[in-house]
């Protein structure tokens, strides 16, 4: 089955890898996605540092 994404789906992985195209660290990166995705960065943060176990921030 072909992924076949929405319009909406495009728009916010066009706008993410923007994000990190135009940022120079991780921090950088971050710092602007939260301005947008709060909820999910920090979820993210959870869930790396469960896998990766002492996680540094950065």
């Amino acid at each position: 089955m072909p992924c076949n994404p929405s319009e909406n789906s495009k728009k916010v992985y066009l706008e993410i890898m923007r994000q990190i195209a135009s940022s120079d660290n991780r921090k950088e990166f971050e710092d602007k996605l939260k301005v947008k995705y709060p909820k999910q960065v920090e979820r993210a943060r959870i869930y790396a540092a469960e896998f990766f176990g002492e996680y540094p921030s950065f």
